[in-house]
């Protein structure tokens, strides 16, 4: 029973790991695609059309990555967090 409870143990810190080490790569991705928003040499003003669409998807991927690393802190299982981070992720990625 304690090898049991020992390796569910193990294996729940292992995916808490790698959640953690995702919302961190998060940051990261976050910080960069600010950093081409700003540096790009051919950006439109800020209050143009084509400048909102980069923007809000940073200010959403921030916020959720907030909401996900609350998450992660107060260890609430969350199910659909997977799937509606492959498809934050892949906005940033495509945006």
């Amino acid at each position: 029973m304690e090898t049991r409870m020992t390796r569910r143990t193990l294996g729940t810190n292992t995916l808490t790991q790698v959640d953690w080490l995702v919302c961190n790569l998060r940051w990261l991705l976050l910080l960069c695609v600010g950093v081409v928003i700003v540096l790009n040499p051919g950006r439109a003003a800020m209050s143009d059309m084509h400048m909102l669409l980069p923007l809000s998807l940073l200010l959403g991927g921030a916020t959720y990555n907030l909401l996900v690393m609350v998450l992660l802190a107060f260890k609430v299982p969350a199910r659909p967090l997977p799937v509606l981070t492959l498809v934050i992720d892949t906005l940033l990625l495509l945006g």
